[in-house]
């Protein structure tokens, strides 16, 4: 299921960034649309919680296997999936996913050089102004991409899903 969720925000990060940007973003090696990363990340979200669900209740004695219970982790998943994509995207949108970007474009030879990158990470928010971007940008160059990253995008994933979690508990 971790593996899942993480491959959704990653999957948003890309969409965000197409969206953002009127490009063809790709994760995975795979071409990224917006409607495809979306229906990719439900279908994701759900089945892992599924899967997860029959193993768990499946190979346990003191448990018992239910068609409800199958239902009720699905929608946990999809709900899981659905707000892990959300923040993923507009993680992508913002600027947190831009080293992967740019890594796309200009290689990762240049990209592991911190004054190559920043350059280029500013450039990026000054051909899309926002107060998000520019703000996750002056972070990243303070606290460093995956510091930025985990804050300002995994940290809020984890806690959307946490609360997810026990709405359903």
């Amino acid at each position: 299921m971790g593996a899942a969720l993480g491959a959704i925000l990653v999957l948003g990060g890309a969409a965000g960034i197409s969206a953002t940007f009127g490009i063809t973003a790709t994760a995975f090696g795979a071409t990224v649309s917006t409607t495809g990363a979306l229906a990719t990340s439900l279908a994701l979200g759900s089945t892992s919680h599924i899967a997860a669900y029959l193993l768990e209740n499946g190979l346990r004695s003191d448990k018992q296997l239910s068609f409800g219970g199958a239902i009720r982790a699905g929608v946990n998943g999809l709900s899981k999936a659905a707000v892990t994509y959300v923040i993923g995207y507009q993680g992508g949108k913002s600027g947190t996913f831009d080293k992967l970007f740019l890594q796309d474009i200009l290689g990762k030879q240049l990209m592991s050089d911190s004054v190559s990158y920043g350059l280029a990470k500013g450039i990026l928010a000054a051909l899309h102004p926002s107060t998000s971007r520019i703000f996750i940008t002056k972070a990243t160059w303070y606290i460093g991409e995956p510091l930025a990253k985990l804050i300002f995008t995994s940290l809020f994933a984890t806690g959307a899903r946490w609360i997810i979690d026990k709405f359903f508990d």
